[in-house]
């Protein structure tokens, strides 16, 4: 019988080229598989900053409605009242939350007209106040003026004359005194409260020091 034919030295030396072609794309693609650490010199964030970014996310694209209240807010400045009683009052929005509970609580009857006074005048001063480090924040003051059957605020309708108005005069301030120099932030204005409405009249902030 024939002897097998032997292959020739070329094919011999393409068929081992081959081999180790294929052996190294095969090992390639495990490689390529198998996980990667990252690089060194970049760490990874620790988890509580991990937590607080997307608490902070979380945040931006989640915000929640104000809270609806039961009562009409309006405001009219010093300087507009300046113009004359004609210059009309304009709608006023406080968005924080604890006034708005605080204007829900007094339609209830949960809390006395001055009560609120003091929480409307709160957040106006918080709305035009700039914070710093030196700033002592007072309470708010108030003072109730009278209790009044007549028009006064002009109200809306033929059924809100006729109920009362409280009216109450409110401060809050903050004082700077610290090395040498003393300045005083106030709010002030006449707030007049019936049962469905607020009108915060002759409002006025000013920085004085």
């Amino acid at each position: 019988p024939k002897s097998p034919m032997k292959a020739s030295p070329v094919f011999n030396r393409l068929h081992k080229h081959e081999t180790a072609s294929t052996r190294n794309h095969h090992h390639a693609k495990e490689e390529d598989a198998k996980p990667r650490p990252p690089p060194k010199g970049i760490a990874s964030p620790p988890p509580s900053l991990l937590k607080r970014l997307e608490a902070a996310a979380s945040e931006n694209t989640t915000t929640n409605p104000p809270i609806p209240i039961k009562m009409n807010l309006h405001i009219r400045t010093k300087d507009d009242k300046k113009k004359g009683d004609i210059q009309p009052y304009v709608h006023l929005n406080l968005p924080q939350s604890d006034v708005r509970h605080q204007i829900n609580a007094f339609h209830s009857g949960k809390i006395s007209a001055c009560a609120l006074a003091s929480d409307v005048i709160t957040a106006l001063f918080h709305r035009d106040f700039v914070p710093g480090t030196h700033w002592n924040i007072d309470t708010a003051t108030v003072d109730e003026l009278l209790l009044l059957d007549r028009e006064d605020p002009p109200l809306v309708n033929e059924e809100e004359r006729t109920k009362k108005t409280s009216i109450v005069k409110a401060e809050k301030q903050a004082v700077w005194d610290w090395k040498d120099v003393y300045s005083v932030a106030s709010a002030k204005a006449t707030i007049k409260i019936s049962s469905g409405d607020i009108y915060v009249d002759d409002y006025s902030y000013y920085v004085a020091g």
